[in-house]
């Protein structure tokens, strides 16, 4: 299984491959852990809302992997990766 990571900015997409450990991952440390930077300050705390994905329709905080998978087609939209 794959997630597509796309950076609006760069143009960029990545496929990375996820474990069935990654699932159950909110989407903010799923980045972090596979070296993909995110803005982000409140360490994942709902807080600071900068770490918005997919359109700013979600928190990468709030989201978890399996979620991505089965509501966004398995995609990830970062503004400015």
């Amino acid at each position: 299984m794959q997630i597509k990571i796309v950076g609006l900015a760069s143009g960029k997409t990545q496929l990375i491959n996820i474990s069935h450990r990654d699932l159950e991952l909110n989407v903010l440390n799923f980045l972090i852990e596979k070296e993909i930077p995110i803005a982000y300050s409140c360490k994942g705390q709902f807080i600071c809302k900068k770490c918005k994905i997919n359109r700013e329709k979600v928190l990468a905080c709030e989201v978890k992997i399996k979620t991505i998978i089965q509501d966004h087609k398995g995609e990830i939209v970062i503004d400015y990766l």
